[in-house]
């Protein structure tokens, strides 16, 4: 698959940009996963890093000179940059505005989410998504 033009000043990364073409679509020239064959991960061979609230779209930067890498994440509360093969937190920047939510908060929000069923399930969503995404889009 060919994606067409690629501006050359781009980091060299496979997703340098929020959205590789001007139609506002994430694109690659990699194939998706494929199902036969696949592996289910354990959930001790996945890679998570709690990052708070509304971090939709990692950029991942091209190679520094120790040919290491770093996805830099931007979210309703804050801005962070993560090694690209561990997911460590290398850095944050907390955004102005509200006192920033906590690993408590985030832990309770996913456990709604995780065991709430019906109108409260809907209802923990909705509180969820108008307390930390809300003006996400400037």
């Amino acid at each position: 698959m060919t994606v067409g033009y690629r501006n050359p000043f781009l980091a060299a990364s496979e997703n340098p940009i929020a959205h590789g073409r001007c139609d506002q679509q994430d694109c690659t020239e990699r194939a998706g996963a494929i199902p036969d064959g696949a592996v289910e991960l354990a959930d001790d061979e996945r890679q998570f890093t709690w990052l708070g609230p509304g971090h939709f779209g990692g950029l991942v930067s091209g190679p520094y000179p120790d040919g290491k890498r770093t996805i830099w994440s931007n979210g309703r509360e804050r801005l962070a940059k993560l090694d690209y093969e561990t997911l460590e937190v290398l850095a944050t920047l907390d955004l102005p505005g509200p006192e920033p939510s906590t690993m408590a908060d985030w832990e309770a929000g996913v456990a709604g989410l995780d065991d709430l069923e019906g109108d409260e399930a809907v209802l923990h969503a909705v509180d969820l998504a108008t307390r930390f995404l809300t003006g996400l889009d400037g």
